[in-house]
């Protein structure tokens, strides 16, 4: 997947994802398929992109972020994998966990990063990882403390809200979630 989040399909850097797949006689040169996301105004759709089988059937999901939807505050599609490629009919959106006291998720920049492809509870469900770093604990300044949460993969994953780790919030200017990786159980 090439994610593109200045490109405009509908409005300006309303970002897209195009999806290309391989064979034994390599990868192809020719999108199978554009994702456009939300379609809105720079909300840079397309901007981290990640694979994770989150719902453990065997197929790669592709997880999307698109950190400028909704003033910045941002959110993450998560796409599922099939037999036959990713299935744009089958998603769920993330969205930020509620800001904590005090703090706002407005221009936190939600879905700047994205990871996926390892379980971190050692089971055959993938995880989802995704950075915030623009989250601050404070709506009276600018301290960017940075956020990451961490979405446990289940069979139910398309169908039902899935569960969120409790964020892991940076100290003042450091900008935690500027860029995820999970790899594994440690």
């Amino acid at each position: 997947a090439v994610g593109a989040p200045n490109s405009t399909t509908t409005a300006a850097n309303d970002g897209a994802v195009w999806v290309f797949y391989g064979s034994s006689a390599g990868l192809s040169a020719t999108a199978a398929t554009k994702i456009t996301g939300s379609a809105t105004a720079t909300a840079y759709f397309g901007n981290a992109v990640a694979r994770s089988n989150v719902n453990g059937d065997a197929y790669d999901d592709l997880v999307i972020g698109e950190y400028g939807y909704s003033s910045e505050t941002g959110r993450v599609w998560v796409y599922a994998g099939s037999s036959a490629g990713i299935a744009t009919g089958t998603f769920r959106t993330l969205s930020p966990p509620t800001a904590g006291s005090g703090a706002s998720n407005t221009g936190s920049r939600y879905g700047w990063a994205v990871s996926g492809g390892r379980s971190v509870t050692s089971d055959i469900y993938q995880e989802v990882a995704v950075g915030q770093p623009y989250y601050s604990t404070s709506s009276s300044a600018a301290n960017y403390n940075g956020r990451v949460t961490v979405y446990t993969g289940a069979s139910t994953f398309f169908t039902v809200t899935p569960t969120a780790s409790t964020p892991i919030t940076g100290t003042l200017g450091y900008r935690y979630g500027s860029a995820v990786n999970l790899e594994g159980s440690y």
